[in-house]
């Protein structure tokens, strides 16, 4: 009996984790540069090539009226992950890195944008990346907006870059 109990209680978790928010009934639009927008807020990603190395840009922007408090699950604010054509990470921005262990809040005003940079270099233990097709993604790990949950997908932008 306590086994059952344990299953039953170990299903109920996982479904009331998989809840939806208000804001999927909200049409997503696709952006210029790798963008999404839901609701009052949208995220970009912007990929500029340089010589040896590919600047990235995440910005997330409030284009409503009110204030948006959105809730992050730990430090981490953001990350770039880079992928080849087999689907190997090649580059991701937070492996190695440490960040705070604690529920993080930030308040997005109206018209305000947030935004975030990195840099791949494309020299690797003196070696330039071999050319060829690879994916960016750029990802707000965003859990709820105003307290409701959020939906994931919208803070994930890619945009595909070919290194020659």
């Amino acid at each position: 009996m306590k086994k059952i109990l344990c299953i039953w209680l170990i299903m109920m978790v996982g479904l009331v984790g998989c809840g939806t928010s208000d804001e999927v009934t909200e049409t997503i639009s696709e952006g210029e540069q790798g963008g999404k927008e839901v609701s009052t807020l949208a995220t970009s990603l912007k990929v500029d090539k340089e010589e040896d190395k590919l600047a990235f840009t995440l910005s997330l922007t409030n284009k409503g009226n009110e204030t948006v408090t959105l809730e992050f699950p730990t430090g981490q604010l953001f990350d770039f992950i880079v992928v080849n054509e087999k689907s190997e990470v090649v580059y991701k921005y937070s492996e190695g890195m440490m960040f705070t262990q604690a529920i993080v809040q930030k308040n997005l005003g109206p018209n305000e944008t947030m935004t975030f940079t990195d840099e791949w270099d494309l020299m690797v233990n003196g070696e330039r990346v071999p050319p060829g097709r690879y994916r960016v993604l750029g990802e707000l790990p965003i859990m709820t907006v105003n307290g409701s949950e959020a939906f994931r997908e919208q803070f994930l932008v890619e945009e595909d870059v070919i290194i020659e």
